[in-house]
């Protein structure tokens, strides 16, 4: 899986986006989306630590 850019900076962007009202349920799709990885991979970590 290739490494994403730092999260702060992603983050930053996808705040600053969602300033907007037209994009706002865009960035509320990508945050449930990294949350729903972020998860996976701790499951994952713990099943096989």
């Amino acid at each position: 899986m290739p490494k994403l850019m730092p999260l702060r900076g992603y983050f930053k962007k996808v705040f600053v986006i969602a300033r907007d009202q037209r994009y706002q349920s865009a960035a509320l799709i990508i945050l449930q989306e990294i949350n729903r990885v972020r998860l996976y991979r701790l499951r994952r970590e713990s099943i096989l630590s």
